[in-house]
């Protein structure tokens, strides 16, 4: 015979119910990447170098190197990798909202650099 009454094991299975959704349930939280890039490179015969990303994509962890790859946004503003002397933060090339998750590649795709 079981020694606690019915409501105890129906508190009990409903408990355990929940406990088990939440750990099995996958994540749904949401963050924001950005991105920032700046180049190191000291003045010389080249000014400026503006470089445009054709896109921005991140690699899921635990997917191979050609599949799992995913857009994160397709227009990025046109950024010069040659510092202005009184700039100290990097420019942001892109900022997106992404699933919380593991991730292990950034690619970044040029469509068009000049000097």
């Amino acid at each position: 015979m079981y020694l606690y009454p019915g409501w105890r094991r129906v508190i009990f299975v409903a408990v355990l119910v929940v406990v088990l959704i939440i750990a099995l349930a996958p994540s749904i939280t949401q963050g924001t990447i950005k991105l920032h890039i700046y180049g190191l490179t000291p003045h010389g015969v080249i000014d400026h170098l503006y470089v445009k990303f054709a896109n921005l994509q991140f690699h899921t962890y635990g997917f191979g190197f050609g599949a799992g790859w995913f857009n994160v946004t397709e227009t990025t503003p046109t950024i010069d990798l040659i510092p202005i002397a009184s700039q100290f933060l990097p420019q942001i090339v892109a900022s997106a909202q992404i699933t919380s998750g593991r991730y292990d590649a950034i690619r970044l795709v040029m469509t068009n650099s000049t000097a």
